[in-house]
Protein backbone atom coordinates (compact mmCIF):
# COMPACT_ATOMS: atom_id res chain seq x y z
CA UNK A 1 0.00 0.00 0.00
CA UNK A 2 2.66 2.44 1.21
CA UNK A 3 4.54 1.46 -2.45
CA UNK A 4 1.44 2.36 -4.23
CA UNK A 5 1.05 5.69 -2.55
CA UNK A 6 4.74 6.55 -3.33
CA UNK A 7 4.28 6.02 -6.83
CA UNK A 8 1.21 7.89 -6.92
CA UNK A 9 3.12 10.83 -4.97
CA UNK A 10 5.79 10.18 -7.72
CA UNK A 11 3.45 10.38 -10.64
CA UNK A 12 2.23 13.85 -9.19
CA UNK A 13 5.36 15.85 -8.68
CA UNK A 14 6.24 14.77 -12.29
CA UNK A 15 3.41 16.03 -13.59
CA UNK A 16 3.71 19.14 -11.62
CA UNK A 17 7.36 19.61 -12.66
CA UNK A 18 6.14 19.00 -16.26
CA UNK A 19 3.66 21.78 -16.14
CA UNK A 20 6.28 24.21 -14.46
CA UNK A 21 8.94 23.52 -17.16
CA UNK A 22 6.05 23.68 -19.95
CA UNK A 23 4.91 27.06 -18.52
CA UNK A 24 7.94 28.89 -18.03
CA UNK A 25 8.93 27.68 -21.50
CA UNK A 26 5.78 29.30 -23.05
CA UNK A 27 7.07 31.84 -20.82
CA UNK A 28 9.90 32.34 -22.64
CA UNK A 29 8.57 31.18 -25.61
CA UNK A 30 6.77 34.35 -25.58
CA UNK A 31 9.39 36.89 -23.97
CA UNK A 32 11.56 35.86 -27.24
CA UNK A 33 8.81 36.61 -29.34
CA UNK A 34 8.26 40.04 -27.92
CA UNK A 35 12.03 40.66 -27.69
CA UNK A 36 12.60 39.74 -31.27
CA UNK A 37 9.14 41.89 -32.49
CA UNK A 38 11.01 45.08 -30.59
CA UNK A 39 14.70 44.56 -31.78
CA UNK A 40 13.01 44.06 -35.71
CA UNK A 41 11.72 47.58 -35.21
CA UNK A 42 14.69 48.81 -33.73
CA UNK A 43 16.68 47.51 -36.51
CA UNK A 44 14.33 49.01 -38.95
CA UNK A 45 14.20 52.44 -37.64
CA UNK A 46 17.93 52.71 -37.52
CA UNK A 47 17.90 51.52 -41.38
CA UNK A 48 14.97 54.11 -41.74
CA UNK A 49 17.28 56.97 -40.06
CA UNK A 50 20.15 55.55 -43.18
CA UNK A 51 17.77 56.30 -45.61
CA UNK A 52 15.86 59.38 -44.73
CA UNK A 53 16.21 62.01 -47.02
CA UNK A 54 18.03 65.58 -46.35
CA UNK A 55 15.01 67.49 -46.91
CA UNK A 56 12.50 66.07 -44.43
CA UNK A 57 12.54 66.77 -40.53
CA UNK A 58 13.91 63.13 -39.85
CA UNK A 59 12.45 63.41 -36.03
CA UNK A 60 8.93 63.37 -37.46
CA UNK A 61 9.15 60.59 -39.76
CA UNK A 62 10.78 58.39 -37.23
CA UNK A 63 7.67 58.85 -34.87
CA UNK A 64 5.46 58.39 -38.07
CA UNK A 65 7.32 55.13 -38.29
CA UNK A 66 7.04 54.00 -34.84
CA UNK A 67 3.79 54.41 -34.09
CA UNK A 68 3.19 52.20 -37.86
CA UNK A 69 5.02 49.47 -36.61
CA UNK A 70 3.27 49.50 -33.28
CA UNK A 71 -0.09 50.89 -33.91
CA UNK A 72 -1.10 50.01 -37.17
CA UNK A 73 -2.65 46.68 -37.30
CA UNK A 74 -4.90 44.34 -39.86
CA UNK A 75 -7.34 41.71 -39.77
CA UNK A 76 -8.41 39.51 -42.89
CA UNK A 77 -11.70 40.72 -45.17
CA UNK A 78 -12.72 37.11 -47.39
CA UNK A 79 -11.68 37.36 -50.77
CA UNK A 80 -9.64 40.70 -49.73
CA UNK A 81 -7.04 39.77 -47.64
CA UNK A 82 -5.81 42.22 -44.67
CA UNK A 83 -7.42 45.52 -44.14
CA UNK A 84 -6.54 47.98 -41.64
CA UNK A 85 -8.42 47.90 -38.06
CA UNK A 86 -11.31 50.38 -37.84
CA UNK A 87 -9.53 52.87 -35.45
CA UNK A 88 -7.18 55.12 -34.30
CA UNK A 89 -3.69 54.03 -34.68
CA UNK A 90 -1.56 57.04 -33.91
CA UNK A 91 -1.14 58.80 -37.13
CA UNK A 92 -3.64 56.90 -39.10
CA UNK A 93 -7.43 56.82 -38.63
CA UNK A 94 -9.69 53.79 -40.54
CA UNK A 95 -13.23 54.23 -40.21
CA UNK A 96 -15.56 50.59 -40.60
CA UNK A 97 -15.23 50.39 -44.02
CA UNK A 98 -11.71 50.48 -43.67
CA UNK A 99 -11.36 54.37 -45.38
CA UNK A 100 -8.32 56.45 -44.04
CA UNK A 101 -9.58 59.47 -42.44
CA UNK A 102 -8.16 62.49 -43.34
CA UNK A 103 -8.30 64.88 -40.28
CA UNK A 104 -6.97 68.11 -41.81
CA UNK A 105 -9.62 69.13 -44.32
CA UNK A 106 -8.58 71.49 -47.57
CA UNK A 107 -12.98 72.58 -48.33
CA UNK A 108 -12.69 76.35 -47.10
CA UNK A 109 -12.65 78.35 -50.31
CA UNK A 110 -14.92 75.59 -52.67
CA UNK A 111 -18.02 73.71 -51.73
CA UNK A 112 -17.02 70.03 -53.19
CA UNK A 113 -19.57 68.78 -55.70
CA UNK A 114 -18.13 65.88 -56.50
CA UNK A 115 -17.03 62.31 -54.88
CA UNK A 116 -13.44 61.03 -56.17
CA UNK A 117 -12.37 57.25 -54.96
CA UNK A 118 -8.79 56.69 -54.31
CA UNK A 119 -7.79 52.62 -54.65
CA UNK A 120 -3.90 51.69 -54.36
CA UNK A 121 -1.31 50.25 -52.49
CA UNK A 122 0.73 51.53 -49.29
CA UNK A 123 2.32 54.51 -51.12
CA UNK A 124 -1.85 56.04 -51.95
CA UNK A 125 -2.78 54.77 -48.74
CA UNK A 126 0.33 57.29 -47.35
CA UNK A 127 2.36 54.75 -45.08
CA UNK A 128 4.94 56.72 -43.14
CA UNK A 129 2.48 59.84 -43.75
CA UNK A 130 0.61 61.63 -41.12
CA UNK A 131 -2.53 62.92 -42.54
CA UNK A 132 -0.98 66.51 -44.19
CA UNK A 133 1.75 64.75 -45.45
CA UNK A 134 0.02 62.05 -47.99
CA UNK A 135 -1.14 62.06 -51.09
CA UNK A 136 -4.46 62.22 -50.36
CA UNK A 137 -4.60 65.78 -48.60
CA UNK A 138 -2.02 66.95 -51.36
CA UNK A 139 -4.55 65.74 -53.91
CA UNK A 140 -7.35 67.44 -51.97
CA UNK A 141 -5.90 70.49 -51.77
CA UNK A 142 -5.68 70.81 -55.49
CA UNK A 143 -9.04 69.47 -56.10
CA UNK A 144 -11.21 71.24 -53.79
CA UNK A 145 -14.79 70.37 -56.24
CA UNK A 146 -14.26 66.62 -55.17
CA UNK A 147 -14.91 65.20 -51.84
CA UNK A 148 -11.75 62.54 -51.66
CA UNK A 149 -12.63 58.63 -50.20
CA UNK A 150 -9.04 57.01 -49.60
CA UNK A 151 -9.62 53.29 -49.44
CA UNK A 152 -6.20 52.08 -50.62
CA UNK A 153 -4.32 49.30 -49.06
CA UNK A 154 -1.28 48.35 -47.76
CA UNK A 155 0.16 45.78 -50.55
CA UNK A 156 -3.20 45.80 -51.89
CA UNK A 157 -2.58 44.22 -55.68
CA UNK A 158 -4.56 46.21 -58.37
CA UNK A 159 -6.64 42.57 -58.87
CA UNK A 160 -7.48 42.79 -55.00
CA UNK A 161 -8.43 46.43 -55.58
CA UNK A 162 -11.11 45.71 -57.61
CA UNK A 163 -12.22 43.36 -55.29
CA UNK A 164 -12.21 45.80 -52.77
CA UNK A 165 -14.28 48.33 -55.03
CA UNK A 166 -16.73 45.91 -55.71
CA UNK A 167 -16.69 45.56 -51.71
CA UNK A 168 -17.39 49.38 -51.71
CA UNK A 169 -20.40 49.47 -54.20
CA UNK A 170 -22.34 47.02 -52.55
CA UNK A 171 -22.25 49.46 -49.22
CA UNK A 172 -23.99 51.94 -51.41
CA UNK A 173 -21.00 54.42 -52.10
CA UNK A 174 -20.80 56.13 -55.82
CA UNK A 175 -18.47 58.00 -57.32
CA UNK A 176 -18.12 60.62 -60.10
CA UNK A 177 -14.29 59.16 -60.76
CA UNK A 178 -12.02 56.76 -59.70
CA UNK A 179 -8.67 57.08 -59.67
CA UNK A 180 -6.21 53.69 -59.10
CA UNK A 181 -2.55 54.82 -58.16
CA UNK A 182 -1.16 50.94 -58.37
CA UNK A 183 0.88 48.61 -60.79
CA UNK A 184 4.21 48.11 -59.34
CA UNK A 185 3.07 46.19 -56.13
CA UNK A 186 1.66 43.41 -58.61
CA UNK A 187 5.15 42.78 -59.67
CA UNK A 188 6.70 43.01 -56.05
CA UNK A 189 4.42 40.84 -54.91
CA UNK A 190 4.48 38.02 -57.35
CA UNK A 191 8.26 38.01 -57.45
CA UNK A 192 9.42 38.45 -53.85
CA UNK A 193 6.51 37.08 -52.16
CA UNK A 194 6.81 33.56 -52.06
CA UNK A 195 3.32 32.48 -50.92
CA UNK A 196 4.59 28.38 -49.98
CA UNK A 197 7.42 29.74 -47.82
CA UNK A 198 4.98 33.09 -46.23
CA UNK A 199 1.95 30.50 -45.31
CA UNK A 200 4.85 27.77 -44.14
CA UNK A 201 6.41 30.30 -41.59
CA UNK A 202 2.88 31.72 -40.43
CA UNK A 203 2.31 27.86 -39.44
CA UNK A 204 5.08 27.41 -37.71
CA UNK A 205 4.35 30.41 -36.02
CA UNK A 206 1.17 29.13 -34.77
CA UNK A 207 2.44 26.44 -34.12
CA UNK A 208 4.75 27.22 -31.03
CA UNK A 209 1.47 28.20 -29.21
CA UNK A 210 -1.05 25.24 -30.15
CA UNK A 211 1.97 22.82 -29.24
CA UNK A 212 3.45 22.17 -25.82
CA UNK A 213 6.33 24.09 -25.52
CA UNK A 214 8.63 21.24 -24.58
CA UNK A 215 7.84 19.92 -28.22
CA UNK A 216 8.48 23.37 -30.48
CA UNK A 217 11.48 24.56 -28.82
CA UNK A 218 12.94 21.33 -29.91
CA UNK A 219 11.55 22.26 -33.24
CA UNK A 220 12.75 25.61 -33.02
CA UNK A 221 16.34 23.92 -32.74
CA UNK A 222 15.86 22.10 -35.60
CA UNK A 223 14.85 24.92 -38.25
CA UNK A 224 17.92 26.97 -36.81
CA UNK A 225 19.85 24.05 -37.71
CA UNK A 226 18.18 23.35 -41.14
CA UNK A 227 17.63 25.93 -43.80
CA UNK A 228 14.18 26.67 -46.03
CA UNK A 229 14.88 27.64 -49.64
CA UNK A 230 12.76 29.59 -51.24
CA UNK A 231 11.88 28.30 -54.86
CA UNK A 232 14.21 30.35 -57.05
CA UNK A 233 11.72 33.00 -59.08
CA UNK A 234 10.33 33.01 -62.58
CA UNK A 235 10.45 36.77 -63.08
CA UNK A 236 14.19 36.45 -64.73
CA UNK A 237 13.13 34.93 -67.84
CA UNK A 238 11.84 37.08 -70.87
CA UNK A 239 8.68 34.86 -71.57
CA UNK A 240 7.33 35.33 -67.50
CA UNK A 241 8.01 39.00 -67.74
CA UNK A 242 5.86 39.48 -71.06
CA UNK A 243 3.30 36.89 -69.20
CA UNK A 244 2.79 39.12 -66.12
CA UNK A 245 2.99 42.79 -68.07
CA UNK A 246 -0.07 40.87 -69.94
CA UNK A 247 -1.74 40.12 -66.83
CA UNK A 248 -1.45 43.49 -64.92
CA UNK A 249 -3.20 45.29 -68.38
CA UNK A 250 -5.52 42.73 -68.25
CA UNK A 251 -6.01 43.56 -64.68
CA UNK A 252 -6.05 47.34 -65.22
CA UNK A 253 -9.02 46.53 -68.25
CA UNK A 254 -11.32 44.99 -65.33
CA UNK A 255 -10.71 48.18 -63.35
CA UNK A 256 -11.88 50.47 -66.38
CA UNK A 257 -14.67 47.87 -67.44
CA UNK A 258 -16.19 48.01 -63.46
CA UNK A 259 -15.84 51.68 -63.78
CA UNK A 260 -18.02 51.57 -66.92
CA UNK A 261 -20.43 49.77 -65.53
CA UNK A 262 -20.79 51.85 -62.92
CA UNK A 263 -20.57 55.68 -64.96
CA UNK A 264 -18.00 56.07 -62.91
CA UNK A 265 -14.80 58.30 -64.99
CA UNK A 266 -11.59 55.61 -64.28
CA UNK A 267 -8.09 56.72 -64.51
CA UNK A 268 -5.38 54.24 -64.04
CA UNK A 269 -1.89 56.07 -62.87
CA UNK A 270 0.98 53.72 -62.84
CA UNK A 271 2.96 55.80 -60.00
CA UNK A 272 7.18 56.29 -59.51
CA UNK A 273 8.85 53.67 -58.04
CA UNK A 274 12.68 53.44 -57.07
CA UNK A 275 13.21 50.81 -60.47
CA UNK A 276 12.66 51.70 -64.04
CA UNK A 277 13.34 55.26 -63.88
CA UNK A 278 16.16 58.01 -63.27
CA UNK A 279 15.14 59.48 -60.06
CA UNK A 280 17.40 60.30 -57.51
CA UNK A 281 17.57 56.96 -55.54
CA UNK A 282 21.44 57.15 -53.82
CA UNK A 283 19.79 56.84 -50.25
CA UNK A 284 17.33 54.32 -50.55
CA UNK A 285 20.31 51.68 -52.51
CA UNK A 286 20.97 50.04 -49.50
CA UNK A 287 17.80 48.69 -49.49
CA UNK A 288 17.64 47.91 -53.41
CA UNK A 289 19.37 44.34 -53.95
CA UNK A 290 20.74 43.10 -57.35
CA UNK A 291 17.06 41.37 -57.25
CA UNK A 292 15.68 44.60 -57.58
CA UNK A 293 17.04 44.57 -61.74
CA UNK A 294 14.19 42.33 -62.24
CA UNK A 295 11.51 45.27 -61.17
CA UNK A 296 13.15 47.72 -63.24
CA UNK A 297 12.62 45.55 -66.33
CA UNK A 298 9.56 44.71 -65.34
CA UNK A 299 8.40 48.61 -65.60
CA UNK A 300 10.13 48.79 -68.68
CA UNK A 301 8.02 46.41 -70.42
CA UNK A 302 5.06 48.00 -68.72
CA UNK A 303 5.31 51.57 -70.37
CA UNK A 304 3.92 50.86 -73.57
CA UNK A 305 0.75 50.56 -72.39
CA UNK A 306 -0.53 53.63 -71.60
CA UNK A 307 0.81 54.76 -75.30
CA UNK A 308 -2.23 52.64 -76.49
CA UNK A 309 -4.76 53.02 -73.06
CA UNK A 310 -5.45 56.91 -72.61
CA UNK A 311 -7.22 55.53 -69.73
CA UNK A 312 -3.59 54.50 -68.06
CA UNK A 313 -0.97 57.26 -67.07
CA UNK A 314 2.48 56.45 -66.76
CA UNK A 315 3.82 58.35 -63.99
CA UNK A 316 6.88 56.64 -63.37
CA UNK A 317 9.59 59.05 -64.93
CA UNK A 318 7.95 62.04 -62.72
CA UNK A 319 10.93 62.47 -60.13
CA UNK A 320 13.56 61.95 -63.26
CA UNK A 321 15.86 64.39 -63.58
CA UNK A 322 14.78 66.21 -59.80
CA UNK A 323 17.74 66.51 -57.35
CA UNK A 324 15.60 65.88 -54.20
CA UNK A 325 15.17 62.74 -53.36
CA UNK A 326 11.45 61.57 -52.91
CA UNK A 327 11.59 58.27 -51.62
CA UNK A 328 11.60 57.52 -48.27
CA UNK A 329 12.45 53.59 -48.64
CA UNK A 330 13.48 50.90 -51.03
CA UNK A 331 9.43 50.07 -51.17
CA UNK A 332 8.47 53.26 -53.38
CA UNK A 333 6.65 55.41 -49.94
CA UNK A 334 6.84 59.25 -50.36
CA UNK A 335 8.08 62.05 -48.91
CA UNK A 336 5.66 64.74 -48.28
CA UNK A 337 6.95 67.11 -51.40
CA UNK A 338 6.97 63.38 -53.65
CA UNK A 339 3.29 63.12 -52.47
CA UNK A 340 2.68 66.94 -53.69
CA UNK A 341 4.56 66.23 -57.14
CA UNK A 342 2.59 62.69 -57.30
CA UNK A 343 -0.77 64.59 -57.05
CA UNK A 344 0.40 67.64 -59.17
CA UNK A 345 0.74 65.73 -61.76
CA UNK A 346 -2.59 63.74 -61.43
CA UNK A 347 -4.51 66.97 -60.46
CA UNK A 348 -2.97 68.40 -63.36
CA UNK A 349 -4.30 65.23 -65.74
CA UNK A 350 -7.50 65.46 -63.89
CA UNK A 351 -8.89 68.85 -65.08
CA UNK A 352 -7.50 68.54 -68.23
CA UNK A 353 -9.54 65.41 -68.91
CA UNK A 354 -11.80 65.42 -66.59
CA UNK A 355 -14.83 68.03 -67.24
CA UNK A 356 -16.50 69.31 -64.27
CA UNK A 357 -20.19 69.24 -65.07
Amino acid sequence: MNTIKKVIVLLVMLGILVLILDGTSDFLLYARVQHHKNQEIYNRTNLLKKMLPNSVVQAEYIENFIETQKYLKYHYIPFIGKMAIPGDHGIYHIDEQGRRILTTKAHDAKTPQKRLLILGSSQSFGYYNNDAQSFAAQLENLLPEYVIDNYSVPSQSTALNLVNWRRITSSGHKYDLAIIVNGPIDFYSECFENPEILSQWQMEQSDKYQLPALISIPRIIIQKISTIEANPSGCQSASEQTHMVQQITFRFQQLLDYGRSLNTKTLIFIPPVPWGNRANIDNVKIQLGPDKEVLAQLMKKLEPISKKHEEIIDLNHIYDHHKEQFFLDGFGHLTVNGNKLLAKYIATYVEQNVPID
